[in-house]
């Protein structure tokens, strides 16, 4: 009787040992599938961001060149097979462009309670002469009639001081974006008869800044 229970006790330890393999092993290819998971997400990331980069570039090439489109309502998809669309079915869902350009840059590049600062390096325009602006967003919202053009609404805060005085001001601002890719405009309306306006360009690359 004891013979027999040493024996089945050694059994265990072999299989104990064993089943630690197998554990071993399981967690080398759980490490070795995420590893591959990442990899491949990591080259998706630099063809996507290649992809955006040559659409910022044919965009800046057209502006000298010219496209060859009626830019004021068409895009250029560019690729081998140039092509005029128009600019009202750009992010509509469907590929009008055979290389799919229209619908490349479709996200939301200032989506609600998303906060930015704009900074201005001159106005003679206004009497209130703000240094810095900082716009909250508010609202997003993309027409089903017109999807190329989201409308926008933001809050914004200036403030500003000189010798004579100092002031601060909440305002609110509405306006749209253009989706054309490469050239994604941002256009929020003058909200005070002073006429300033803000108008800057994403260039489908970098989301966090907006030259204008």
């Amino acid at each position: 009787m004891r013979i027999l229970i040493v024996l089945c006790l050694a059994a265990l330890v072999r299989a104990g040992a064993r089943f630690d393999e197998i554990g071993e092993e399981i967690a080398e290819l759980t490490a070795e599938v995420v590893a591959f998971e990442n990899m491949i997400e990591d080259r998706i990331e630099q063809a996507e961001a290649r992809h955006a980069q040559w659409h910022v570039f044919s965009s800046r090439i057209d502006a000298v060149e010219g496209s060859g489109c009626d830019d004021a309502i068409q895009m250029q998809c560019g690729g081998d097979t140039p092509d005029c669309v128009s600019r009202l079915l750009i992010c509509d869902g469907e590929n009008d462009c055979l290389n799919g350009a229209d619908e490349s840059q479709c996200r939301v590049f200032t989506p609600e309670g998303s906060k930015w600062k704009a900074e201005f390096t001159w106005d003679t325009c206004t009497k209130r002469k703000p240094k810095e602006l900082s716009v909250t967003f508010t609202h997003y919202e993309v027409p089903e009639e017109l999807p190329s053009f989201p409308e926008v609404k933001a809050e914004a805060y200036m403030s500003s001081e000189n010798d004579d005085f100092s002031y601060s001001a909440n305002l609110i601002l509405s306006g749209y974006m253009d989706l054309k890719p490469g050239q994604n405009k941002l256009y929020l309306r003058p909200p005070e008869s002073d006429g300033l306006g803000l108008q800057c360009i994403f260039d489908g690359v970098n989301d966090d800044h907006c030259p204008g």
